[in-house]
């Protein structure tokens, strides 16, 4: 059986440094198997070494108040142990299988991170591919995203004026959500 400790010597084998993990802003080694084993992401070996290859919808949360556009924004992730981390996304993660229908995933993410359970509008936007690249939630092991964007527009009864907050029991993260002004500055930053 795949546990913790073979993780651990795996990732060691590649000389990424698992004495990091846990600490400052990064995730546990439990988090990773856990991620791994319900199919968030994939450790993927190759000639460079090893990688997480990881799908990931980023849905950005639309409400339109009196005349004006708000955005929804992950401002920052709470450990329970203390921890924190800044975030400054302007889209819910949600991490998902490529089995998995683009729809139904948008709108397990809107459930899961701001408890929104009724029907949702939402719209497809195009998917991206990028290269590995570092990440602070495993430090050393290189992360190779495949993004697909959707954008949701929430109704009057699924709006929070004073945004949202998630806590992950299983990961043991509280993540925070607020609302900003959908200006052409932050417009500028979204991949739309």
């Amino acid at each position: 059986m795949f546990d913790v400790n073979n993780l651990a010597k795996l990732l060691d084998s590649f000389n990424i440094p698992i004495e990091k993990f846990g600490k400052g802003e990064a995730k546990t080694m439990q988090n990773l198997l856990d991620e791994t084993s319900n199919g968030d992401c994939r450790l993927v070996i190759s000639k460079k070494g090893i990688h997480r290859e990881v799908s990931i919808m980023r849905v950005h949360v639309i409400y339109y108040k009196n005349n004006k556009s708000l955005i929804l924004k992950e401002s920052k992730q709470v450990f329970d142990d203390g921890r924190g981390r800044k975030r400054n996304l302007l889209h819910i993660s949600e991490k998902f299988s490529i089995e998995e229908e683009f729809e139904k995933v948008a709108e397990r993410a809107v459930a899961e991170e701001l408890g929104i359970e009724s029907k949702i509008k939402q719209e497809t936007r195009d998917s991206l591919s990028l290269d590995t690249l570092d990440t602070i939630s495993y430090p050393g092991l290189e992360r190779k995203p495949i993004f697909s964007d959707r954008i949701v527009f929430l109704t009057y009864d699924q709006f929070k004026e004073d945004g949202y907050t998630e806590y992950n029991k299983k990961t043991g993260i509280t993540t925070y959500f607020v609302w900003i002004s959908l200006d052409d500055e932050t417009k500028n930053k979204l991949f739309l």
